[in-house]
């Protein structure tokens, strides 16, 4: 599951009290970037989806398409920051059944994700700045990465080298954006493009079934084709890893739309994760499967901190589920808070998720919910054609304490 460790090597509870704060910036800059936990010293985290079959040869059946006027408008592409979704009507669609409210603290009395950093946050914010790297820097400020130094001093804070762990995390995170050219991806490169959509064709099943009450895109995943992709002997371990890469920039792009789109506008810098996990075999997890996920999961998890509000494992067997009752007492409080795991009964699922604030319209059918779910490569290439008419364009929100972010136009 990445990054559901919130980043907390050690921590216990809630955060303690800030003392003995660095000097403060003069002039203290607002970073955006993509960072994540240090890959040492780490207490074990839950990584549902490292798995495979040796016996099991093709995928199985690929998402269903989206209905002929779901996902059909072509056109142009401007260049665009993080990304340009071309699911216009989709993404529309979705968003227009919401009145989003503010995103509200994982732990009572902690800063919310949409929150600036405060004044304490800023100084360990600007010691990590004054460690990186030109090129690091250059990418930690840039727009291209969504709020990556909040995330990555908010996921580092009880971490006993918080700020070397978090300058090691935002050096990782520039090193995959070069790379694999993600930049070329965010200013849509025709050449680019056609390779993410290679790539995010290659993992269709990964999908948006919609947005909870506050904006954290609702994204899903069906473990057994996964499992199924990753024991492949011919795939290239490394072209695994950039696909996953390039789904988590689609993630990125949904909570820009979603930040941007809201009366009260606040940064949405989080997703819901739903971990389907029918069918699925303990006969599946295979070593070359083990090793490769190993590798995407620690890399991902390095690169992306503090992007997942809570990951529903669902349709669970009964195996797993002890196995989870086990682990969990291994793992840090504020990941066991995050991960959810659920048995085959889907009203149980779809009441709980209810009341964890995601609506029926949001709630795949896996779940008992309404939402029939789109991949993210037809949300990202419009469907099948060339080219869009109207495109999606996920627009920055100024990180700037003195202006307030305004509405962009039809994201």
């Amino acid at each position: 599951l990445q990054d559901h460790h919130s980043g907390r090597r050690g921590a216990r509870g809630p955060r303690p009290a800030r003392r003995g704060a660095m000097a403060a910036p003069a002039t203290p800059r607002r970073g955006l970037s993509i960072s994540s936990s240090s890959s040492s010293s780490r207490r074990p985290r839950l990584c549902c989806g490292s798995a495979g079959s040796d016996v099991l040869g093709e995928r199985s059946s690929p998402m269903a398409p989206p209905t002929p006027d779901a996902i059909t408008d072509f056109a142009e592409s401007p260049t665009a920051p993080l990304l340009t979704l071309r699911g216009r009507r989709e993404l529309e669609r979705r968003l227009r059944k919401h009145d989003f409210s503010r995103p509200r603290p994982a732990v009572k009395g902690q800063p919310s994700e949409s929150d600036e950093l405060d004044v304490v946050e800023e100084q360990v914010a600007h010691a990590t700045r004054e460690r990186l790297s030109a090129t690091a820097l250059a990418a930690a400020e840039s727009e291209l990465c969504n709020h990556a130094i909040r995330r990555t001093v908010r996921s580092y804070w009880t971490y006993k080298d918080r700020v070397g762990d978090g300058a090691e995390s935002l050096e990782a995170a520039a090193e995959l954006r070069v790379r694999f050219d993600l930049d070329a991806l965010a200013r849509d490169d025709e050449a680019a493009r056609r390779d993410a959509d290679r790539l995010l064709r290659a993992w269709d099943n990964i999908g948006f079934a919609g947005f909870d009450e506050v904006g954290h895109p609702v994204c899903t995943e069906r473990v057994v084709e996964t499992l199924l992709l990753a024991n492949r002997v011919r795939e290239d371990p490394e072209d695994l890893l950039k696909g996953r890469a390039v789904c988590t920039e689609v993630f990125q792009a949904l909570k820009r739309a979603a930040s941007t789109r809201r009366e009260d506008p606040a940064d949405v810098i989080k997703h819901v994760f739903v971990v389907d996990m029918t069918g699925v075999r303990l006969a599946m997890v295979t070593k070359r499967v083990t090793h490769r996920f190993q590798h995407i999961m620690k890399t991902l998890e390095l690169v992306y901190p503090e992007v997942a509000w809570r990951t529903y494992v669902v349709n669970a067997p009964s195996y797993l589920i002890v196995i989870w009752y086990v682990v969990k007492s291994w793992l840090d409080k504020v990941t066991v808070d995050k991960v959810v795991i659920m048995s085959t009964n889907k009203e149980k699922t779809r009441d709980r998720m209810l009341a964890d604030g995601v609506p029926l319209h949001s709630i795949p059918r896996c779940c008992g919910g309404q939402a029939a779910g789109v991949s993210l490569a037809d949300l990202y290439t419009g469907g099948a054609g060339d080219r869009p008419r109207a495109p999606v364009v996920a627009t920055p929100v100024a990180d700037d304490s003195a202006s307030t972010p305004k509405a962009a136009a039809a994201p």
